[in-house]
């Protein structure tokens, strides 16, 4: 577990300019954490850092981010929404795992990798914005999507069963 895992009194982190690095998990299982802001510099989004924060409303990513890893943020039921900056490439297996308040998503165009089960079990899922070629399996949408866009071409590692 991370530095602040199942920290309870924090409700609100805006980390200081400067800080160029966040450890895995980190702020796990902070479940009255409501609002995060990750400075620019971030180039990284480690695994689990914000693994089931169950309040948070609002996360803002910087656009330095180029990779959300897995589990990165993994069961945060109330996520209204995310930003996920245009620089980013690869998106983790679970990273957005069962962000059951989450109904929209926008890819950005460079993403060519989205892990397994990264918007698996997103139930208010109802739209899916992207361009370009997507190269991941299956799994990515399951249990998640009401009505998903159209890809210009998605490419599946492995065939649907």
């Amino acid at each position: 577990m991370g530095a602040f895992s199942y920290c309870s009194s924090v409700t609100s982190l805006k980390l200081p300019e400067g800080v160029t690095f966040i450890d895995e998990g980190a702020f796990s299982f902070c479940h009255s954490l409501t609002s995060m802001v990750i400075p620019e510099g971030i180039s990284v989004i480690k695994s689990g850092l914000l693994i089931n924060c169950t309040s948070l409303t609002s996360v803002t990513l910087p656009d330095s981010v180029t990779v959300i890893e897995d589990y990165a943020f993994q069961s945060c039921t109330a996520l209204p929404s995310i930003r996920i900056p245009e620089g980013v490439t690869s998106i983790g297996e679970s990273a957005f795992f069962n962000c059951a308040s989450l109904p929209t998503v926008t890819i950005p165009d460079g993403v060519s990798r989205l892990g397994p089960f990264s918007f698996y079990y997103c139930a208010e899922l109802a739209s899916i914005s992207w361009r370009g070629t997507l190269y991941t399996d299956n799994t990515v949408f399951n249990n998640a999507v009401k009505e998903a866009g159209v890809a210009d071409e998605i490419v599946w590692s492995r065939r649907f069963e």
